[in-house]
């Protein structure tokens, strides 16, 4: 059941609340990341292979990490490549592991993408004390392991 009517407030699930704040974020910061032709899920890949140097990170790796099906990380990758934010290649010893890493372009313009997102996450943050924050994030930690030990 997606809510339920409780004293005159509306009462949502915990699932059903996760999944509207989710898009309520995605959403803002879509709104953000239009001014650099990037989506959320673009800015999301660009953060993380900002972490790695010259390296990079296999789309397998991507995968894993964010969760979602192959031909979501490939198509991501694909349009960043095309907008000249980052390069694919292939492992020099197995050439069947496509590799991903930012270009220059790619690092530039992630520094003003990630100012972006430390705002929305100050922002997400604004209202709650210190404790609060983290007793927040030690409950969705805790939940998030619960769900991913049954997938």
């Amino acid at each position: 059941m997606y809510k339920r009517k409780e004293n005159k407030e509306e009462i949502y699930s915990i699932a059903i609340l996760i999944k509207i704040i989710d898009e309520a974020i995605e959403k803002r910061a879509n709104r953000i990341l239009r001014q650099y032709n990037l989506t959320f899920s673009q800015a999301r890949i660009l953060v993380c292979l900002s972490s790695e140097e010259e390296e990079g990170h296999s789309l397998k790796e991507l995968e894993k990490l964010f969760h979602v099906a192959q031909q979501t990380v490939a198509g991501t990758v694909s349009r960043l490549e095309s907008k000249g934010l980052v390069t694919a290649f292939s492992e020099r010893d197995d050439k069947r592991i496509k590799k991903v890493r930012l270009t220059e372009e790619g690092r530039k313009v992630i520094k003003r993408v990630g100012r972006e997102i430390s705002e929305l996450e100050a922002w997400l943050e604004t209202g709650f004390d210190g404790d609060e924050k983290e007793n927040i994030r030690c409950l969705l930690q805790k939940l998030y392991h619960k769900v991913e030990q049954s997938t």
